[in-house]
Order: structure tokens, then C-alpha cells, then sequence
């Protein structure tokens, strides 16, 4: 059986081109986000960067804006965690939160685990919390974490 491509399939459909902006800097947290979701295993492995040029950059550079908080992190824990989430503390005032990321782990030891904190803008303080409930049942709490959303690089 002869392999035909889709160019040759559908010759009246018009296939977007993919042209990358080399004049701006590349975005480092879409660099490692790609690295986390790609399943190509020189780049998952780090013997070769994901560049502008890569589908995993392009693909989320224009989804993803500067004005979202990228939080990544790895959770341990012995006893294995069932859940995992980041909760966002709206404002200091008060202690309403938003869960922005949750991920069921099924009593895996460790997880990698990241989320966004939507429509961050320069100077804000942002405040969150990462949780993970283990296998027993028992909730633990990180330490509240806090910073400051700084300008972007020119």
C-alpha cells in the first residue's frame, strides 16, 4: 500500500506556514513548558533546546501571554500523593483563594506539576500556596510563596 502525504490528498487546501519573529527574545517559560509536554526524546532528554523554530514553542507562544504567571514545581512525598493543586490568593486583604491547577496523581511519590496564574500585569504581587493530599488522607500545605511580577526584557 502506497503512503500518500496530505499535500497530495488535498491539493485545493491552503497549509499555514510557520514563520517565527527572530527580532523578539525567545520566552524562556515557554521554552521550559515545551520541554515538559514535548515526546521528542532528544529534547525531553536536554541533548537538543527547544528554539522558536520548534512546534512546542510555537504552538504555546500564542497561546500562552505575558501576563499569566507561570508556577512549576516538583512535589514529593513518601507516603504518595492522590491530589495535587495550586491555590491562588486573590488579593492580601482577605484569604479568598482560587484553585488554578489541580492534577490527580494516583499515589505517585513524586510529581511534576504546573500551572498559570491568569492576567498578572508589571508590579503585581502575586501569592500562592502549592497542596498535596496523600494516599491517608492527610492535606500538606507548602509554605506561602510571594513575588513580584517584573517587567518583561526588552
Amino acid at each position: 500500500m502506497e503512503r500518500r502525504l496530505d499535500r497530495e490528498k488535498y491539493p485545493e487546501y491552503v497549509y499555514p506556514e510557520h514563520k517565527p519573529d527572530h527580532s523578539k527574545p525567545e520566552r524562556e517559560s515557554i521554552v521550559k513548558l515545551g520541554k515538559m509536554i514535548t515526546d521528542r526524546i532528544p529534547q525531553k532528554l536536554g541533548i537538543k533546546k527547544i528554539t522558536r523554530d520548534d512546534p512546542e514553542y510555537w504552538g504555546l507562544a500564542g497561546v500562552l501571554t505575558d501576563e499569566e504567571a507561570e508556577i512549576e514545581a516538583v512535589l514529593t512525598n513518601p507516603s504518595g500523593i492522590y491530589n495535587a493543586w495550586i491555590v491562588y490568593y486573590l488579593d492580601d486583604a482577605s484569604d479568598r483563594t482560587q484553585i488554578v491547577a489541580e492534577k490527580r496523581c494516583n499515589g505517585t511519590k513524586s510529581v511534576e506539576f504546573s500551572g498559570r496564574i491568569p492576567a498578572q500585569k508589571e508590579g503585581t504581587k502575586v501569592t500562592f500556596q502549592l497542596a498535596t493530599l496523600n494516599m491517608a488522607g492527610d492535606l500538606t500545605p507548602s509554605e506561602v510563596c510571594t513575588y513580584t511580577v517584573a517587567a518583561p526584557e526588552e
